[in-house]
């Protein structure tokens, strides 16, 4: 079936020439007497009479056109509520976020964008926003990269860095500097890459003691002295038990804001997308290392 006979019939039909028909649709006249002599054939009915007043609907073409013109107004009604749900400051929204961003304070102002916007659910996804917006899975996200996945709209919104952290020193604990104790920490994309080159860059030669897939599981065991971890600075600045590690490089990746291109123009992703771009605009400082807490020296 072929929508577009049925549009070059109730053309005709509904402006009683091919010549109407032909400015109706913007095309030539040529075109709509062949596409009506197809589709003629195609259904083996004769749909218009040719007489000397015009053509003329045939009772078979009269009792189509009323059924064509039920179509076309239920698939007016359908197209004004898909417009009008995309327009909509309404409905589900699912964003994928880093959790060091959430743990980071990030989203602490978020709280009034859900008292405006009461109508909008937002499904959180604590993964790659490239992969889970690819697949489908999720509507916008930010994701620390360099090369954003090129089926996704998407721009470069700021930058995030990481350092190495350890437990404040305390009677017992080992230099952070000094120990031979490493955390890994397994996150996605470009940010696992910034922790293997802070390790790289100073514990090569130190036991992988242990292996989190969660930041928060980092976490608890740098506060308890396990050893030394690579953080984003925006984390490990505002934890109180922690401090950077004298002389560890600053490693920074590029953060990108990603959308997926068939709710780009939904009214309630581009405000999400918008509040996302100026909450991470406002934590820049925090995100690149720039005003968290002095490296304490350790004792020793």
């Amino acid at each position: 079936m072929d929508w577009d006979d049925f549009k070059f019939f109730s053309a005709v039909a509904r402006c009683g020439s091919v010549r109407a028909a032909a400015r109706d649709l913007g095309v030539n006249p040529s075109t709509v007497t062949r596409r009506i002599e197809q589709f003629e054939g195609r259904l083996g009915a004769k749909l218009f009479a040719r007489t000397a007043r015009g053509l003329v609907l045939t009772p078979a073409g009269s009792a189509a056109a009323d059924k064509v013109q039920d179509v076309e107004a239920n698939l007016g009604r359908i197209e004004r509520a898909i417009r009008e749900e995309d327009q909509a400051l309404a409905g589900k929204v699912r964003i994928a976020v880093p959790e060091f961003m959430m743990l980071g304070g990030v989203l602490e102002e978020y709280g009034g964008v859900a008292d405006a916007y009461s109508r909008i659910t937002v499904e959180w996804l604590f993964e790659a926003a490239g992969p889970a917006l690819t697949r489908g899975d999720g509507d916008l996200g930010v994701e620390v990269t360099a090369s954003p996945p090129l089926d996704l709209v998407g721009r470069s919104i700021g930058a995030v860095a990481v350092t190495a952290y350890a437990a404040r020193i305390r009677p017992g604990f080992a230099s952070p500097r000094r120990s031979s104790r490493w955390l890994d920490w397994l996150p996605p994309g470009d940010l696992g890459a910034a922790c293997d080159s802070i390790r790289a860059a100073g514990w090569n030669d130190a036991t992988v003691v242990s292996r989190c897939g969660a930041l928060s599981q980092l976490l608890a065991l740098l506060r308890a002295g396990a050893g030394v971890a690579a953080l984003p600075c925006m984390v490990g600045d505002i934890e109180p038990a922690l401090t950077r590690v004298p002389d560890a490089p600053l490693v920074s990746e590029e953060l990108w804001l990603l959308i997926a291109p068939e709710v780009r123009y939904a009214r309630r992703v581009r405000l999400l997308a918008e509040y996302l771009k100026e909450a991470i605009a406002a934590k820049a400082s925090e995100l690149t290392g720039g005003t968290g807490s002095a490296a304490v020296q350790p004792d020793g």
